[in-house]
């Protein structure tokens, strides 16, 4: 029996078409770029992931010493599983301060969205630096499978390693937040083979 005229406006939707590239249907993984960001409001600065072209609050940010800033992407809406081998690009800069060496590391996390334990998923560290240089990298992570349930968050860390210490206390590691990839120094990608994107791709698993 056909629906009454009333009711059809609930029955009846857009059609939605997914389209995904023919590689990724193949080994039935997909990837996501995301991008971090800074942005600002009354309550501070906060640290984010997109996949939009925006303009950063902080087009560069730095690690102090044994310090670390985190960038998380939203609660997961629905469930997803991260597995296979993230890429993270960009540009960082280690400023010495005496004899101090150091380290940038990048760590991948998985926030529990009722307890909030963080799980370390992947890591990658650059090789030991000890004076001034602007670094262009291209890092792979192997990823431990996770489950990314509704609510659960995707965490990239950033922390400066201390390998060793000697004279100043101050020495740091600057890396880009700018989608947008403005100039800001130590870096000038309008007019260097460097940028203030730091970019990552994450494999997630594909459902079809």
């Amino acid at each position: 029996m056909p629906l009454q005229p009333k009711f059809n406006r609930f029955s009846t939707a857009a059609e939605i078409q997914a389209t995904f590239n023919f590689s990724d249907i193949q080994s039935g993984i997909g990837v996501t770029d995301y991008i971090l960001f800074v942005s600002e409001d009354s309550s501070g600065k906060q640290l984010g992931l997109t996949t939009r072209t925006l303009r950063s609050s902080d087009i560069t940010s730095q690690n102090l010493k044994s310090g670390s800033k985190d960038f998380d992407l939203t609660q997961f809406q629905i469930t997803q599983t991260i597995s296979g081998t993230a890429i993270i690009t960009g540009t960082y800069r280690y400023t010495p301060d005496g004899i101090n060496t150091g380290r940038f590391q990048i760590e991948i996390i998985h926030v529990d969205g009722i307890t909030s334990t963080e799980t370390v998923i992947g890591t990658k560290e650059s090789a030991t630096e000890s004076s001034a240089n602007n670094t262009n990298y291209n890092y792979q992570i192997p990823l431990t499978e996770k489950v990314f349930n509704p609510g659960d968050i995707l965490r990239v860390s950033i922390t400066y390693r201390e390998i060793s210490s000697g004279g100043g206390a101050a020495p740091n590691f600057t890396f880009g937040t700018d989608p947008s990839n403005r100039d800001k120094s130590p870096f000038s990608p309008s007019s260097a083979d460097e940028t203030t994107i730091t970019k990552i791709s994450i494999p997630q698993q594909l459902f079809l």
